[in-house]
């Protein structure tokens, strides 16, 4: 089953939720009252009287909202149970023997979390800061970067700065920290902050210091409205298939593909078996379940060793099998239909080099077996090298795969890229995340090979995905495993279209339940009413062959998933509340 993210988090209980509307809106009343001590405010400009008293807390018992920009039902219930009642102005601190103590406010995904301070009128502000808690096996983290930003009137927004922890997200332990803006003399009404939340984020406590009125020549600026991220979906006629193979001791056949099995992929076929037309023209192999034969798992739970990466290549490159059986089905489709300019692409899984990888193997054939993990007592290895190492393994994987394709003659195609198998940026990990992954884009770059990314549903560091170097990011709804409603098409759609991203589209091996083939088609549907159905790159998940059982299948509703498939991937499905019976 693909990951998501109920499987990556499954030490917080869950329970369902409703978001109505495309934000989370918690209006807080003030927990007491707050006089203005009868000093009026300047909102006119030109210069102000010095203060001889000393700064305050202005956010002090001052009423608050918090909106979130990716809101999610299944995530908010989540949310739910660290309620808030005021907290972040209550003068009130959690225990720092956990976050799970009642002064703690508690956040999951959802991108990001916007709190906006009313200070009920023109302060000046000299800094701000806001406390937050980390456990690192918990997933509960400080955020990446925390925005400052100061308003007159809501509207028009002046950002002051931002502000980082100073303790990295790979230290164990459970810490609490202040981050803090300082050295300002800036005047406005109304504070917002806002807080990255890649997993988890508590927070119990935001102090705004300063003078109330305009005080000291403070600056009062303007700001300008709020320009939204929209950079729209990651244009691409690009309509990709997940295949899934390598080790499954229990039925080794099941995860192997011969060429009758790719026919209804690289064709489409009517029910008698003839082939119609092209199908899907991208064809990305991964490790089924991402089991490895040394018993731990290819996508970073555990270490593999370069023995399991050796293990999936073999399988890839089986005579007969796999990428030789998809070259064969693809010949088949191009002479069915006069068509030799039919050329799908391949894009081959990376394995995750993890850093508990201890003796990965011998990277450059000299006798000495080497290290992944830079950290761990008795590698003798310090991380620089270690990371190295990781992308001297990914180096020597990548060569390998470029050599063997080559000699397989695969005519009919094309291989054009990677695929990283990790399905999130764990920045908790260790503090090399992001520099392994743009070494290993660069050295896919100087040998002309794409980099592909799908990460689970608001996976940690799916905001990152240009940063990191990928050239494509596909979304995962997870809306077929996590059973959520209709309302996780909408909120991936609009994520994807923020952060130009495409998206996958899943089904699982249940497509005999109407039940399941209604949540199937609502990824369609979507498709038509937010319009990634035509110019966003697409891939589909279909757990291992299920496209060909439904290919093949005698009843007319089951076989109708596979003929809407069709219909969807050429840009022609008619959305179910459109149809005319």
């Amino acid at each position: 089953m693909r990951n998501s993210y109920f499987h990556k988090m499954g030490f917080i209980r869950m329970t369902k939720g409703l978001i109505i509307g495309l934000l989370i809106m918690v209006v807080l009343s003030p927990s007491s009252s707050t006089a203005s001590n009868g000093i009026a405010s300047s909102v006119c400009g030109g210069n102000s009287a010095p203060s001889t008293s000393a700064p305050i807390n202005l956010a002090l018992h001052k009423s608050y909202t918090i909106a979130t920009t990716a809101p999610d039902e299944a995530f908010a219930s989540s949310d739910a149970n660290y309620p808030d009642g005021g907290k972040l102005t209550d003068g009130v601190f959690g225990s720092d023997q956990g976050w799970w103590s009642a002064g703690w406010l508690g956040w999951a995904r959802q991108d990001t979390r916007q709190i906006v301070i009313d200070l009920e009128s023109v302060s000046t502000v000299n800094s701000i800061r806001m406390r937050f808690f980390q456990e690192r096996q918990s997933a509960v983290l400080f955020p990446s970067q925390v925005k400052f930003e100061l308003s007159t009137d809501r509207v028009n927004w002046f950002v002051l700065g931002n502000a980082s922890a100073g303790i990295p997200n790979d230290q164990e332990g459970t810490l609490t920290e202040w981050i803090t803006l300082h050295d300002l003399n800036h005047a406005g009404r109304y504070i917002r902050v806002t807080v990255p939340v890649r997993k988890w984020v508590f927070a119990d406590e935001i102090e705004v210091s300063g003078h109330i009125g305009k005080v000291n020549n403070a600056v009062q600026p303007i700001g300008s409205p709020d320009n939204a991220l929209n950079k729209g979906y990651l244009d691409s006629d690009t309509r990709q298939i997940l295949i899934y193979t390598g080790y499954n001791p229990a039925n080794p056949d099941f995860v192997n593909w011969t060429a009758e099995h790719f026919k209804p992929y690289a064709g489409y076929v009517d029910v008698n078996g003839t082939i119609q037309d092209t199908m899907f023209n991208s064809f990305l192999f991964l490790p089924f379940e991402a089991a490895a034969p040394s018993g731990n798992r290819y996508d970073g739970a555990g270490g593999t060793t370069r023995a399991d990466w050796q293990y999936f290549l073999d399988r890839l490159f089986a005579a007969g099998k796999q990428i030789d059986a998809l070259n064969d089905a693809v010949g088949e489709v191009r002479t069915a239909l006069g068509n030799t300019l039919f050329t799908p692409t391949v894009y081959i899984s990376i394995p995750y080099p993890a850093e508990a990888s201890t003796g990965w193997g011998d990277i450059n054939q000299d006798g000495v077996v080497d290290e992944l993990d830079g950290f761990k007592p008795g590698t003798n290895v310090d991380e620089v090298t270690a990371l190295n190492n990781r992308a001297a393994a990914i180096q020597w994987y990548v060569d390998e795969v470029e050599s063997r394709f080559a000699a397989g003659l695969y005519s009919n195609l094309k291989l054009e890229g990677f695929y990283w198998l990790s399905e999130a940026i764990d920045y908790e990990f260790g503090p090399n995340e992001m520099s392994l992954l743009q070494q290993v884009s660069d050295l896919l770059h100087n040998q002309n090979y794409k980099f592909e990314w799908i990460p689970y549903y608001q996976a940690s560091g799916f905001q990152d995905w240009e940063q990191a170097g990928f050239d494509a990011a596909l979304m995962q709804p997870n809306h077929m495993f996590d059973q959520t409603s209709y309302s996780r098409i909408t909120g991936t759609a609009n994520l994807a279209k923020r952060f130009g991203m495409g998206i996958e589209i899943e089904m699982d091996a249940t497509m005999h339940l109407q039940g399941e083939r209604d949540r199937y088609y609502d990824y369609l549907d979507g498709g038509v009413e937010y319009g990634y159905m035509n110019g966003a790159y697409l891939a589909w998940y279909d757990w291992v062959k299920h496209l060909h059982t439904l290919s093949g299948s005698i009843y007319g509703d089951i076989r109708e998933v596979y003929d809407e498939t069709y219909r969807f991937i050429k840009g022609t499905y008619v959305a179910r509340a459109c149809r005319v019976n």
